[in-house]
């Protein structure tokens, strides 16, 4: 029987209290980390031909920090960490269309950072936000 993370991400987001300890993006990208564990135990495994979230979320919002997952961008982008969690799945259902048409397609795509939106500027504003708060 194939997992789908799409699916059990459907019963996270009717029910957080149930699957997450906290309202929070962290809770849920340990959540996913665990469900990825688990079907890597059971010998499934993801398709190769997945594109990464954390590619596409990096793309989106134009943070290309390599030190930062993807649940931080999104925590960094909607402000608090309960935010976050709503943004994630406010967003996820376009990951998951633009990735099933790839793959239905046998379609590879790749997503990643522009290099041009790492810049010194860029850095310099995320320092000066962090500290001045």
């Amino acid at each position: 029987m194939k997992s789908d993370l799409n699916e059990a991400l459907k019963f996270v987001k009717k029910r957080p209290g149930m699957y997450l300890r906290a309202e929070s993006i962290y809770e849920l990208a340990t959540f996913i980390a665990g469900y990825e564990v688990a079907l890597r135990m059971n010998f499934e495994y993801p398709n190769p031909d997945n594109i990464s979230f954390m590619n596409w979320v990096e793309e989106k919002y134009e943070i290309c920090n390599p030190a930062w997952h993807w649940s931080r961008i999104l925590h960094h982008v909607a402000g608090t960490e309960v935010e976050a969690l709503h943004l994630f799945f406010t967003i996820w259902p376009e990951y998951y269309e633009i990735k099933s048409r790839f793959i239905s397609n046998r379609k590879s795509i790749k997503f990643g950072c522009p290099k041009e939106s790492v810049t010194n500027d860029y850095w310099n504003r995320l320092h000066e936000q962090q500290w001045s708060s």
